[in-house]
């Protein structure tokens, strides 16, 4: 996009190494915040240039949004593209009383921090609307929200204190999706996903098949001119889907590969492995995967299989045929999958002492990972 002479920015969660070294990822203006600590930014909140500097204080669900909306007006005039990702909702649980009242009654506290969470990305995206509208860009801005996974359920859905079991049930829900986080069933990897462009996509459409986030890239790369490159990607240009220019399917299957999980969809028939277990589902008629047809139709699995393993030839390292389901994948396969009781919920929090050891083991990973000049 820089290529086509786009503008780049990003604010919130970033998982692709270090936070300093965001732009070298391809974004001009950066606002690294995930959470109530320090953060790492480029521009600040009037949008003046700044010496790359710790950012302290705030609201980081208000903060993020703050952050897009002076990208947008410092932009205003160049063709830009915005990355908005806001921890939310997420454990720690960190919405402020301004949200949290919005949802008064009976009900988990954690599921108010969830709500309370959401809403505060829905007034930041209010904000960014706003913000596009009095630019008069809203008919000229393609937009694009997603989750990025299923709910962290737990099995349990604890509704443990919040300053004590960071890392637990993040009050998200999947149903009517079977599975959470962690997994390649439908209540791990089928998330709400919307595109807005105001006069070029019809609104109020339910587009019927499936598509992947892959595909953002893709279709943005479209929009921008650079058809050239598409074919560097994985993902399909949704343009002409969403337009009614075409109404084949976008993708004939997908594909996912998640530590010993992996999964294709080829329209109506989903087959899901874990470890040595097998499932094939027909999303259509059973879209909470709750009758597994392996047995009956047989055929179907290991044509699925096959074009599955065809796929996994290419991925680094290739294959998916590896039969060491961790712990925690096992207790959720045998509770949402086989329908065996639940393990008994652990109450106790994990050790703060072993998350630190944890962040230090991954950022060792990282510099080995890195090549040496």
């Amino acid at each position: 996009l820089k290529e086509a002479g786009y503008v780049t920015g990003m604010a919130g969660k970033w998982h692709l190494g270090e936070n300093e070294k965001i732009t070298e990822h391809g974004f001009d203006k950066v606002f690294f915040k995930h959470s109530n600590a320090p953060g790492f930014w480029n521009m600040n909140l009037q949008g003046q240039e700044i010496e790359p500097t710790t950012h302290r204080g705030g609201y980081h669900l208000e903060l993020i949004a703050d952050f897009a909306c002076a990208f947008i007006k410092r932009h205003a005039d160049q063709p830009f593209f915005f990355y908005l990702a806001p921890r939310a909702p997420h454990t720690p649980l960190d919405a402020t009383e301004k949200y949290t009242a919005r949802f008064p009654g009976e009900m988990p506290e954690r599921r108010r921090q969830a709500l309370a969470m959401i809403s505060a990305i829905d007034d930041g995206i209010g904000r960014m609307m706003q913000t596009l509208r009095e630019l008069n860009l809203e008919e000229s801005t393609l937009i694009f929200a997603m989750g990025d996974n299923g709910a962290p359920l737990k099995i349990h859905q604890l509704d443990s204190p919040l300053d004590g079991d960071a890392g637990g049930w993040d009050g998200s829900i999947n149903a009517p999706m079977n599975g959470e986080k962690g997994m390649l069933s439908e209540g791990g990897i089928r998330t709400p996903w919307l595109a807005y462009w105001k006069d070029t996509i019809p609104a109020g459409q339910v587009f019927k098949h499936p598509v992947i986030s892959l595909d953002v890239a893709a279709t943005a790369v479209a929009v921008a001119g650079l058809t050239e490159k598409q074919t560097d990607l994985d993902g399909v240009n949704l343009m002409p889907h969403f337009t009614g220019q075409t109404s084949a399917p976008p993708h004939e299957r997908l594909y996912w590969r998640w530590a010993a999980q992996s999964a294709v969809r080829e329209g109506r028939w989903k087959l899901l492995r874990g470890g040595p277990r097998e499932y094939l589902y027909d999303l259509d008629a059973d879209p909470s995967e709750k009758h597994n047809l392996l047995t009956q139709h047989a055929a179907v699995a290991d044509r699925l299989r096959e074009q599955l393993r065809s796929w996994a030839t290419q991925l680094v390292p290739p294959g998916v045929d590896d039969l060491t389901l961790p712990p925690a994948a096992r207790d959720f396969f045998d509770y949402y999958l086989d329908g065996k009781p639940a393990t008994e919920p652990n109450p106790t929090p994990p050790n703060p002492d072993r998350r630190e050891l944890r962040k230090k083991e991954r950022k060792e990973q990282r510099k080995k990972a890195e090549p040496h000049p």
